[in-house]
């Protein structure tokens, strides 16, 4: 399998996908006329740097990668062994989202250096958007790269006529703290209650909750049905489904929910990743208000205009295949960091 990853990786075209340059020069933006220099990484890294933080630091030295072993570790090496990846030395933000609020509390530098993250808020741009921090490119069993093959394999057993016209959706209470005075403010929560009140056009449930996500969770479990653990699999018996944040972004729900072959509804949100510009409303997607106000409305919309639905769908799917590969998530990642190491050298 990693000769066949490597194998992909060799052939896709370094010259291509001007939209990823595009977008890399958008996030860069930032250091252009101060380059990233050794001092801004090493005061970055000191003031966000603990035993217990989420903070990891990687240096590629000769095509060598050091740093802690992770996920993002082995996307280092897989990069250093397949391109020419220059010398540099970064940081990346371990986990779900990184808020403005820790460069005001932690990190106040007037100019800190890069920090890759999976997801940011749209103007956070003392970040730069990576690929997300559990994507592990060699792991064919679960993940990301699994998914492609199920749901590859699986989306032509759904064909669109045969689908059941409902929007579904499964996953947990992780947009905020559910309390009975405001969960009518959680768009997950708002989604779970409007299924109840309009089973013929929306099945959606919370499959899980936990401690941290509500202050009482009989209360939560009486409000909020329960529903068993669904598969992206399963999903694809419906003809629609909705891409909503979590935490922040939703990944790999974003990914695979637009390979599904499925109608996307995507919640407008100010959080993004690194291929989210791209999308089209209404060519890849279907867009709906952040607190769902227009989702049935929507939804009715698609049920009517089920063959512009059906293309919406398609493209939606054509966009995963182009953007969303292994080798497409590689060569952005190689973009990326060619750029802060063109930005690096021009510092010294």
């Amino acid at each position: 399998m990693k000769t066949f990853l490597l194998f992909l990786l060799l052939i896709a075209p370094l010259c291509a996908n001007d939209w990823m340059d595009k977008v890399i020069a958008k996030e860069f933006a930032r250091w252009e006329e101060t380059g990233i220099t050794q001092e801004m990484i090493d005061e970055t890294w000191e003031l966000c740097h603990t035993k217990k933080s989420p903070f990891r630091r990687y240096q590629v030295i000769n095509s060598e990668v050091y740093g802690a072993e992770t996920k993002i570790k082995n996307l280092l090496r897989l990069i250093a062994k397949t391109y020419p990846l220059p010398d540099l030395d970064v940081i990346y933000y371990h986990h779900d989202v990184l808020q403005n609020g820790f460069f005001q509390n932690h990190c106040p530098l007037e100019q800190n250096a890069p920090i890759l993250v999976s997801a940011k808020h749209q103007d956070l741009d003392r970040v730069v958007l990576f690929i997300d921090w559990y994507y592990n490119i060699f792991d064919m069993h679960k993940g990301w790269n699994a998914l492609i093959h199920t749901i590859d394999a699986a989306q032509s057993s759904y064909p669109w006529e045969q689908k059941t016209e409902k929007l579904f959706w499964r996953g947990s209470p992780t947009d905020g703290k559910y309390k009975p005075n405001t969960w009518q403010n959680l768009p997950r929560g708002i989604l779970a209650h409007t299924s109840r009140k309009q089973p013929e056009l929306i099945d959606a449930a919370f499959v899980t909750v936990k401690k941290w996500q509500t202050n009482n969770l009989e209360w939560f479990k009486t409000t909020f049905d329960l529903a068993p653990f669904a598969s992206p699999e399963d999903h694809l018996a419906y003809k629609y489904q909705l891409i909503i944040d979590g935490v922040t972004s939703t990944y790999p729900g974003t990914h695979w929910r637009l390979l599904s072959g499925c109608l996307s509804f995507i919640q407008n949100s100010e959080e993004k990743m690194w291929f989210t510009d791209e999308l089209i409303p209404w060519k890849h997607y279907v867009p709906v208000k952040h607190d769902l106000s227009d989702l049935l409305e929507n939804i009715l919309w698609a049920k009517e205009h089920d063959e512009e639905a059906r293309t919406i769908a398609e493209n939606a799917r054509q966009f995963a295949l182009t953007h969303l590969m292994p080798e497409e998530i590689l060569l952005y990642c190689y973009k990326s960091l060619c750029k802060y190491a063109e930005l690096q050298k021009q510092a010294k």
